[in-house]
């Protein structure tokens, strides 16, 4: 993989660029969506964990794709909820071969460079599928002191967080919480349990 013209290099090289393409295609023609949407329809579940009225979208596709409009059409006909969740993820799946293709394309070779190591913070934010990823550490004479994440998760699922508002009034189903849950997408296994009080 150190070799010129391995690694990324190669990815033009080999063609991955029609391999793209080709996925781009796979991935129009056999959309689930549809037969999703309708499934949802049928059992009345579009709009089950919809948000309240003004309240943030959890980081991620639903967030990102808050104004695209797919999903801001399913909103305003179901409200921020299991509807609006599949056209958020249906669009951003739908785009991801054409931005990795972008990405490739923007790709330019750099030379390698020494990392600094100064005391201090530093902190690196990534946006994954899921929503922003954030890094941070202090070094200490050369060395990690402090390191911690936020992850997305965190913030979906947090006391106050989407997870929670958009069961809160909800129906008591535990397969609809359960799609709820799993269309915030956690990234850890999670189970909805339902229990009289």
């Amino acid at each position: 993989w150190r070799a010129p013209g391995a690694g990324i290099g190669a990815i033009e090289r080999d063609g991955w660029r029609a391999r793209l393409e080709a996925l781009a295609a796979q991935v129009r023609e056999a959309d689930p969506t549809p037969a999703l949407a309708r499934a949802l329809a049928e059992a009345g579940l579009e709009g089950y964990g919809a948000l309240p009225e003004g309240a943030a979208p959890e980081a991620g596709a639903l967030a990102r794709g808050w104004d695209v409009p797919e999903v801001a059409a399913a909103r305003a006909a179901h409200g921020a909820g299991l509807a609006a969740r599949l056209a958020a993820s249906r669009h951003e799946l739908l785009a991801l071969p054409g931005r990795m293709a972008e990405a490739l394309a923007a790709i330019e070779p750099a030379p390698a460079r020494a990392a600094k190591r100064a005391d201090g913070p530093g902190r690196a934010v990534v946006e994954t599928a899921r929503g922003p990823l954030t890094h941070a550490l202090r070094l200490t004479a050369g060395r990690v002191a402090d390191y911690s994440t936020a992850a997305p998760t965190e913030v979906n699922f947090a006391p106050r967080g989407p997870a929670l508002a958009g069961l809160s009034g909800a129906r008591a189903e535990a397969r609809a919480a359960e799609l709820h849950m799993i269309a915030i997408d956690p990234c850890v296994a999670c189970r909805v349990e339902i229990v009289p009080l």
